[in-house]
């Protein structure tokens, strides 16, 4: 870490942020404003990569809505320039939809690019947040209510039925029993679904 960064980070307790762009993959980054970005000295990098703008459809599909050379260019950015700060990069709602395959897809885009670039070694944390049909079909059975997000109703099985995959959202805490851990994680930004609970993101 460059000396510079250490010295600025232990003058003050603020937390600087850069966030090269909105959904990452989507709309690819602008290198010089995230450049100038990273001069600043930030804590950490980060950025979502879903939205529910895209619809249901690549959920549903288990696709991305984004160009997978998209998705990479923009991973390899906030990558090597996390690496050269030596600060975390966070990513959220792996390959628009946050679905087990694009989390997948996104771990081995990064082991990728560290070989691509001879990185030294560094921790990748990442967990699936897929939920099980039949889980949730039981605590509908049971009389547990699962509510809807912004006033809609609770799920019900019509509409428990009628959904092909459902992926839950990461709040501040994050599961740490092997089941839900993949690797250790690092940070608990999250998901897009409507229908949400624990969640996804990794360093």
């Amino acid at each position: 870490m460059p000396a510079s960064i250490q010295h600025g980070r232990s003058a003050n307790h603020t937390l600087r942020i850069v966030c090269p762009n909105g959904h990452l993959g989507f709309a690819p980054i602008k290198t010089g404003s995230f450049s100038i970005g990273c001069r600043c000295e930030p804590d950490l990098i980060c950025a979502d990569s879903g939205s529910c703008d895209v619809g249901p459809g690549p959920l549903g599909a288990d696709i991305s809505s984004s160009p997978l050379q998209w998705q990479a260019d923009d991973l390899e950015t906030m990558l090597l320039a996390a690496r050269r700060l030596g600060v975390p990069m966070i990513v959220g709602s792996a390959g628009d939809t946050g679905s087990n395959s694009r989390v997948e897809l996104f771990a081995g885009i990064i082991r990728d690019l560290a070989k691509k670039h001879g990185l030294a070694k560094f921790r990748v944390g990442y967990f699936y947040s897929e939920v099980s049909k039949d889980v949730l079909r039981q605590r509908i059975a049971a009389g547990d209510e699962i509510a809807g997000l912004d006033a809609r109703p609770p799920l019900d099985l019509a509409t428990l039925d009628a959904t092909e995959r459902v992926v839950a959202m990461a709040g501040i805490h994050v599961r740490r029993d092997k089941a839900a851990l993949i690797q250790r994680v690092q940070a608990p930004p999250g998901d897009r679904s409507s229908r949400k609970q624990p969640g996804q993101a990794w360093r």
